[in-house]
């Protein structure tokens, strides 16, 4: 993360410590107008951090063998994917929502 402005250090945010062997690219990183950075991984995890560093991590459900996710937004309380079997958007309650 590098804030605006002279900063003199970026901080670094881990965003899983346990990374699989298999291939699994942040296929896509999109900033939210509340400045959460939300980053969609092929496999369905999708990585939200706040302002903060904090990471709160989202695993969306793998629908179809081979199956991959593309991009993911926070729209309102709720977190949407697009994801490539087909073709489909896949929602689930947004991190920090409070939805149940």
């Amino acid at each position: 993360i590098r804030p605006p402005g002279a900063v003199p250090e970026d901080q670094r945010v881990l965003l899983d410590e346990a990374f699989p062997a298999a291939l699994d690219f942040v296929q896509d990183l999109k900033v939210m107008p509340d400045g959460r950075l939300v980053l969609t991984r092929w496999s369905g995890v999708v990585h939200v951090v706040g302002a903060d560093g904090r990471v709160e991590r989202v695993r969306l459900p793998q629908l179809e063998q081979g199956g991959l996710y593309y991009t993911a937004v926070i729209h309102g309380e709720r977190l949407c994917a697009t994801y490539c079997a087909g073709v489909t958007v896949v929602c689930t309650d947004a991190p920090g929502s409070g939805a149940r």
